[in-house]
């Protein structure tokens, strides 16, 4: 069955709720979630909650994880299309990562 998600705005609170709703139906390894983005970003916690869910099920044999990139792709947003197993970009595509920082200690 394919499930799909949708990060047309803003990621927040809202993302989480249908992130979640399509999470809960995943029940078999034939199950394929298909997520479109188009962000601006949004509330890195929220997506690091999505990317924790999604990370031990994409792994091979296991749910099949199909990121399509819109025109932009930015922060948030790109950290969770980055966790999706299979990612594909129109070629207009815009991605904004940002620098990881070094820890320190």
């Amino acid at each position: 069955m394919n499930y799909y998600f949708s990060v047309k705005s803003k990621v927040g609170d809202n993302t989480q709720r249908i992130f979640d709703l399509v999470y809960n139906k995943i029940v078999h390894p034939d199950d394929k979630v298909i997520g479109f983005f188009d962000s601006y970003g949004g509330s890195a916690k929220v997506a690091s909650r999505i990317v924790e869910k999604i990370i031990p099920l994409s792994e091979p044999g296991l749910i099949s994880f199909i990121a399509i990139g819109g025109e932009k792709i930015f922060s948030a947003a790109a950290f969770i299309f980055s966790s999706f197993n299979k990612r594909f970009a129109f070629e207009d595509s815009n991605f904004l990562i940002h620098p990881s920082v070094p820890p320190r200690g």
